[in-house]
């Protein structure tokens, strides 16, 4: 109802960042079309900037819309994110077609060199047999065809094509980095001696820890946490990824042992808790919580869970030589978020 539309619209400038994310949720879920404008202004908030949990949850109240406008605005929002939110858009993207226009496919198409993608064609036209036959000559031999300037979309702009090929994916136990601020979490428990092919779990993840942080670029910010029955923090917040830094964090990851119990909660918590700008954790262990506030998986599960519908920071979990249950643990955990899993024997 327009009442109902307005108390939620009010509700936008309350001046509690938790409110007006729970807000945007409600009126673009609901699609509130009448509403549309007030959601997209929020763009220039100072929510925008200060949290990435706020532009997650503006991104995705838009595309929830499903309105011509609310794309509109995405494609302008793409133009002020990076990282993990502008791979989530660029992926959202691909699927999005002239029917989410309302079959208006000059505005489609419009659309498209704006958020740099090509031109999209259901079929081919009589343009593309034209180009299949000069192709081929008359005997039937193939014709080299003239080379394409490689470039720019004609509407794409320089400023995203730079943003696109600023980093440089880094990897992590196979799993492509594309967040510009993370986090690692590693597992130092005492099962971390454990020899396996001649090497201790722990030497193993520190390897494979020392190779991501080798390869990330300098544009990003990371940080790292180990665990074992306490939580300790290599930094108290993210730093640039410069050769200094990584250097110094290298030696901070050489250095480390195993230590004695699995405080995962306590890890996940101080995740959740240790910036506003977070934007994915890649969380390492190779065992069951043992320690800490919380140890019973299932309700570790729904207070992460439950807590990260804020942050909404992208969780991927790395299973260490675990059981079926806590891998299956750390799968449910990754998911809701669109994280992903990797399970190493």
């Amino acid at each position: 109802r327009p009442e109902a539309t307005e108390t939620l619209v009010d509700l936008l400038d309350c001046g509690r960042v938790t409110w007006a994310m729970a807000t945007i949720q409600t009126l673009c879920k609901h699609q509130h079309h009448a509403a549309l404008d007030d959601v997209i202004a929020m763009m220039d908030s100072e929510y925008f900037d200060a949290s990435y949990g706020f532009r997650f949850t503006l991104a995705r109240g838009l595309k929830d819309m499903k309105h011509p406008d609310a794309w509109d605005a995405l494609a302008k929002l793409f133009d002020r994110v990076n990282g993990q939110l502008a791979h989530r858009l660029d992926q959202e993207f691909q699927t999005v077609t002239a029917d989410d226009f309302m079959g208006d496919d000059k505005r489609f198409q419009d659309w498209r060199g704006r958020v740099g993608l090509a031109p999209k064609k259901d079929s081919a036209d009589e343009d593309d047999l034209a180009k299949a036959k000069a192709i081929l000559n008359q005997d039937g031999s193939a014709a080299m065809p003239m080379p394409e300037k490689m470039g720019l979309q004609p509407s794409q702009s320089a400023a995203s094509y730079t943003r696109e090929r600023r980093l440089k994916p880094s990897h992590y136990y196979g799993i492509d980095i594309h967040a510009k601020r993370l986090l690692f979490a590693i597992d130092r428990s005492g099962s971390m001696r454990t020899v396996i092919n001649g090497q201790t779990r722990i030497q193993r993840a520190k390897r494979e820890l020392i190779t991501a942080i080798s390869g990330l670029d300098d544009q990003v910010e990371f940080g790292i946490l180990v665990f074992d029955d306490d939580v300790r923090s290599w930094r108290e917040s993210l730093v640039e990824a410069s050769d200094e830094n990584k250097r110094n964090a290298i030696r901070f990851v050489e250095y480390l042992s195993a230590g004695r119990s699995t405080n995962t909660y306590g890890v996940l918590r101080k995740s959740l808790d240790f910036d506003p700008q977070l934007e994915a954790l890649f969380l390492l262990t190779d065992g069951e919580p043992t320690t800490g506030l919380i140890v019973d998986q299932s309700t570790i599960l729904l207070d992460i869970l439950r807590r990260n519908e804020t942050n909404n920071i992208t969780i991927n979990t790395i299973a260490l030589a675990v059981d079926p249950l806590m891998a299956t643990f750390l799968r449910n955990l990754a998911e809701p978020s669109n994280g992903e899993f990797r399970e190493v024997k």
